[in-house]
């Protein structure tokens, strides 16, 4: 039986249009970049541990980053998410648990009315754990 041409297609742009997904830091990027810098879609999966090893994390205005539903650590050294760039937690019951711990400054940039964002409107959990990592004096 021949698959429908149409069925074809959308399954050809489902697999196309799938956002990436990260769980180390080597999906963000090559191990020897600094900074590391994300400039695109991707989920990071729930239990991911990204340790950048010192090396800053940049996020572009094209990044778009969905921390998936559960406990997420990231570990860099300066992050910045220049203007428009977004991170935002799972929506739903369980929520995201963002954890960040760096060893330089964390900054969300704007230009004009073009924002960086942290959006953790669905988990309370993620928003006091972004709060304290960003309240953290840096040395």
């Amino acid at each position: 039986m021949r698959t429908p041409p149409l069925l074809r297609l959308a399954l050809l742009l489902a697999v196309v249009a799938s956002p990436a997904f990260a769980t180390v830091a080597d999906d963000l990027c090559a191990p020897a970049v600094d900074p590391c810098v994300v400039n695109t879609t991707l989920t990071i999966d729930p239990g991911s541990v990204i340790d950048l090893g010192g090396r800053a994390l940049n996020s572009g205005a094209a990044a778009r980053v969905t921390i998936g539903a559960g406990t997420v650590s990231i570990s860099a050294g300066a992050v910045r998410l220049l203007p428009g760039a977004r991170i935002t937690g799972a929506s739903g019951i369980g929520g995201s648990d963002l954890q960040v711990a760096s060893t330089g400054s964390i900054s969300l940039e704007a230009s004009g009315s073009t924002r960086s964002r942290i959006d953790s409107s669905a988990s309370s959990r993620c928003a006091s754990a972004i709060r304290s990592a960003l309240a953290t004096p840096t040395t």
